[in-house]
C-alpha cells in the first residue's frame, strides 16, 4: 500500500476513466487507513462496528456469542463427569447394569452410560452411551490368583499344547508274544510285549527303529478292557500315538527284547473344550485313573487267625488277626493309599504284620511292615512287576468293613487327591463317588467366599460356636473362653473382605422360656436391643442356635404349627420354636429383603434323635418365610461315622479348635454359596436390599 500522495498524483495522470476510478477508491482508502492510525476515534469505531448500526451491539453480540459457547462447554463438562459418576457408582456398588455375551452385542444394543458384564470373557466394561464407546476394566470382581486355582479353561492354547515334561515310560516284565487287533494277547514267539502305564492326555513316542506290520501299541482302561491298538508304519520307525480317553496302561510290542528306552511319555496340559473332548468325559476318565476299593470289594478270602509277614510274603498264625487273600492290581509302579478311621496300621516296632506284594505267578517280590507312624492311614508305592497284594487285617476292620484302599497310576492325579487337608482325605471316596452324581452342598468345600461374597454386611446370630469359645484344662477345671478374634464370623470376615458383625453368647439359646432358662441364657434377652438396630441392618443373616435348648430342655422346644403368629412375634408362644421365629420375624421387620440362613445342628452335638427333632422344626419354620434359607449340616455335614476323627482335628472338648473354627467359616460359605448358584434369580437384586427399587 503507497501513500495518499502517490494516489492524488495517480488521479491527476490517469488517461483513462478507469484508471481514474480505481486511483480515487485507492486514496479513499489509504485516508480512512491512515486516520485510524493517526487516532482519529470515528473512523475506528465506523471500522469496528463491521455491519451492527453501532459499536455497543456488535459487543454485545460478542459477549452473547462467548457465554452461550461457556454454557455449552460447561454442560459438556456436567455430562462427562455424570457419566463418569455413574461408571464409578456401579463400580463401587458391586452392581453392574447387565451382561452382553459380547463386546460387539454391548456396542450394538448401546445401553444407557454404566458398566456392563460381557459373559463371554467375564470381564467387565465402562459404557459411555453418549460416546458410544467401551473402556475394558478387567475381570469381573476379581481376585488375587489363589495357589492351585489355575484350570485348562483359563490358560491360552499356545500353553495348551504345551509339553510340560518328557520321560522314558517305565516298562513291566517283558512277555514272550504280541497283541491281536481286538487287544487280546497272543503267543507268538517271535515277538516280545511289555505293560506300562499311561493316561489321557499323554502323547507317546515309540521309537522300534524299523516298520512293524503288526501291532505295536494297544490300550486299555482300568479294568482291562480294550480300548484301542495302532501299528509304527513310519519309514524311519519312530511314531507319536496320542492316548486316548479312559486309558489307565497300554501295551508295546517289538521283534526285540530289548525294549528299555524305547517309550517317551509326554506329559502335556489336558485340552478341555468343544473340539476335544466334553468336560464330562473328561472326568469321566479322570474317575477311571483313579481306582477306590471298599471293603466289599476285598473281603472275599479272608482268612481268620493269619496275618501276613511282610518279610516273606508268607502267611502265618495270630489269634485275633485276619489276612486277605490275594488282591489283583491293575497296574504297576504306581502309587496307593489305604487308609481308616482309627490306627489300624499301628504296630510295634519288632512285628513283622503287614503287607507284601507278589508277581504274575504270585511270587513274592516285596513287603511293608506296619508301624506306629502309619497310624490311619497309609501311602505305598507299588514295585515293578506286581500284579497282586496281601494285606493283615485286625478284627475291628473286617467287622467294620472300615477300609478304603485307592491306587492310581499317574502320580499327578494321585497327589492331587492325598495332598490335601485332612478332612478332603476323610472325604476322598465320596468326592470321587460324586464326580458324576449330583453335586451337593459340601461336596467341595471352598475358601474364597464364592457367591457369598455378593454381600457386602453379614450378620451371624448364635451361641459359643458362633462367639468363639475355647476350653482350658490346665487349672484343673474346664474353664471356657471367650475369643471373638478367632470365632468364625472373624474369619469370614477375612474371607470374604467384607464387613461381619456378630450377637453372639455362650451358652446361649433360642428359647426365651421364663422357667426354664434364666434371661443370660436367652438369645432374644440377651440381643434384642443390640441386633435390630438400624445400624446393624445387613444384607446377609446367618442363625445358628438350637444345640443348647437340647441341652437345657432335652428337645427343641414347641409346635411349629400352633406357636407362630406369623403376623406379630410378640404372640409367639415362649419356648424355643416361638423364640426362633421371633428372631427371624424381626429381621424381617428390620430388613425386609434380607437374605436368611438357618444352620441345622451337626451330628458332633447331642443324640442323632434330638439333632433330627431339632432340625426337621428349623426347617419348617424356614419354610414359613421368604427369602429364608435352611442349612442342613446333620444331613451333608460331617456324618456320625466320621464325628470322631473329625473332632481329633476341629474340636477342643466340647466346642471348636482354631482350625475348627475357620473350617466352619468354610463350610458355611461354601453351603451358601451352593444355594446361591442353585437359586440364582433370589440374589440377582443384593444392592435393592434395604431399598425400595427393585426389578420385575
Amino acid at each position: 500500500m503507497g501513500t495518499i500522495k502517490n494516489f492524488i498524483e495517480k488521479i491527476k495522470s490517469a488517461r483513462y476513466g478507469k484508471d481514474v476510478r480505481q486511483s480515487i477508491v485507492d486514496a479513499i482508502e489509504q485516508t480512512y487507513d491512515d486516520a485510524i492510525a493517526n487516532g482519529h476515534t470515528d473512523m475506528e469505531v465506523a471500522k469496528a462496528r463491521d455491519t451492527y448500526n453501532d459499536l455497543n451491539s456488535r459487543l454485545e453480540a460478542d459477549k452473547n456469542k462467548m457465554e452461550e459457547k461457556i454454557e455449552n462447554e460447561e454442560t459438556d463438562r456436567k455430562e462427562a463427569l455424570e457419566n463418569i459418576q455413574k461408571q464409578v457408582n456401579g463400580l463401587a456398588s458391586g452392581s453392574p447394569k447387565g451382561t452382553f455375551e459380547t463386546k460387539s452385542a454391548l456396542e450394538t444394543a448401546n445401553p444407557e452410560t454404566g458398566v456392563y458384564i460381557i459373559s463371554k470373557d467375564g470381564h467387565i466394561y465402562s459404557w459411555n452411551k453418549n460416546g458410544n464407546s467401551a473402556i475394558d476394566l478387567g475381570v469381573y470382581q476379581a481376585t488375587e490368583i489363589a495357589e492351585k486355582s489355575i484350570n485348562t479353561y483359563h490358560l491360552r492354547d499356545d500353553i495348551l499344547s504345551r509339553t510340560i515334561r518328557n520321560y522314558y515310560a517305565k516298562i513291566g516284565e517283558i512277555e514272550t508274544g504280541g497283541v491281536n487287533e481286538d487287544g487280546t494277547l497272543n503267543t507268538w514267539n517271535w515277538l516280545y510285549r511289555s505293560r506300562f502305564s499311561c493316561n489321557y492326555g499323554m502323547s507317546i513316542t515309540y521309537r522300534h527303529y524299523t516298520q512293524l506290520d503288526k501291532i505295536a501299541i494297544a490300550f486299555y482302561d482300568i479294568n482291562n478292557n480294550f480300548i484301542s491298538a495302532d501299528y509304527v508304519d513310519t519309514a524311519d520307525g519312530t511314531k507319536t500315538f496320542e492316548v486316548p480317553l479312559n486309558t489307565n496302561y497300554a501295551y508295546c510290542v517289538s521283534y526285540s527284547k530289548n525294549l528299555e528306552n524305547r517309550i517317551t511319555i509326554n506329559d502335556k496340559i489336558v485340552i478341555i473344550d468343544e473340539k476335544d473332548v466334553s468336560f464330562n468325559d473328561y472326568l469321566e476318565s479322570l474317575e477311571k485313573s483313579v481306582k477306590i476299593f471298599d471293603f466289599e470289594d476285598i473281603k472275599d478270602g479272608i482268612v481268620d487267625d493269619k496275618y501276613i509277614n511282610y518279610s516273606t510274603g508268607a502267611i502265618s498264625t495270630l489269634s485275633g488277626l485276619k489276612a486277605t487273600d490275594f488282591i489283583e492290581l491293575h497296574f504297576n509302579n504306581c502309587n496307593v493309599l489305604l487308609f481308616t478311621d482309627e490306627n489300624y496300621f499301628t504296630t510295634d516296632a519288632d512285628d513283622v504284620r503287614g503287607l507284601a506284594f507278589y508277581n504274575k505267578d504270585k511270587t513274592y517280590i516285596s513287603g511293608i511292615q506296619y508301624n506306629r507312624s502309619f497310624k490311619n492311614k497309609m501311602y505305598i508305592k507299588i514295585p515293578e512287576n506286581a500284579l497282586y497284594i496281601r494285606m493283615t487285617l485286625t478284627k475291628k476292620i473286617v467287622e467294620t468293613e472300615n477300609l478304603k484302599l485307592i491306587y492310581c497310576n499317574s502320580m499327578e492325579l494321585f497327589n492331587n487327591y492325598i495332598n490335601n487337608t485332612s478332612e478332603e482325605l476323610d472325604n476322598i471316596k465320596n468326592e470321587l463317588n460324586t464326580i458324576t452324581k449330583d453335586e451337593h452342598p459340601l461336596d467341595k468345600i471352598i475358601s474364597d467366599g464364592g457367591f457369598m461374597n455378593i454381600f457386602q454386611k453379614v450378620v451371624c446370630i448364635g451361641d459359643s460356636l458362633t462367639a468363639g469359645q475355647f476350653e482350658a484344662n490346665n487349672t484343673g477345671t474346664t474353664t471356657y473362653n471367650t475369643k471373638s478374634d478367632y470365632g468364625y464370623p472373624k474369619h469370614l470376615q477375612r474371607i470374604l473382605n467384607n464387613t461381619v458383625e456378630s450377637f453372639a453368647r455362650g451358652g446361649a439359646c433360642a428359647s426365651n422360656s421364663e422357667t426354664s432358662v434364666t434371661d443370660g441364657h436367652s438369645w432374644i434377652n440377651i440381643f434384642a436391643n443390640q441386633a435390630f438396630t438400624s445400624e446393624n441392618k445387613a444384607e446377609c443373616y446367618i442363625i445358628a442356635l438350637g444345640t443348647n435348648d437340647i441341652g437345657y430342655y432335652g428337645s427343641f422346644s414347641g409346635n411349629v404349627l400352633t406357636d407362630i403368629d406369623a403376623s406379630d412375634y410378640n404372640n409367639n408362644a415362649r419356648n424355643s420354636v416361638g423364640a426362633y421365629a421371633g428372631i427371624i420375624q424381626r429381621i424381617k421387620e428390620l430388613q425386609p429383603k434380607a437374605k436368611i440362613f438357618c444352620v441345622g445342628i451337626p451330628n458332633t452335638r447331642n443324640s442323632t434323635t434330638t439333632i433330627t427333632s431339632a432340625n426337621e422344626k428349623i426347617n419348617e419354620i424356614c419354610n414359613m418365610f421368604n427369602d429364608v434359607y435352611f442349612l442342613d449340616m446333620q444331613k451333608y455335614g460331617v456324618q456320625p461315622e466320621n464325628v470322631a476323627s473329625y473332632k481329633s482335628i476341629y474340636y477342643l472338648g466340647g466346642h471348636r479348635s482354631s482350625q475348627g473354627y475357620y473350617q466352619l467359616a468354610k463350610e458355611y460359605s461354601s453351603y451358601i454359596d451352593f444355594i446361591i448358584r442353585k437359586n440364582p434369580n433370589d440374589f440377582k437384586q443384593i444392592p435393592f436390599i434395604g431399598t425400595n427399587l427393585s426389578y420385575t
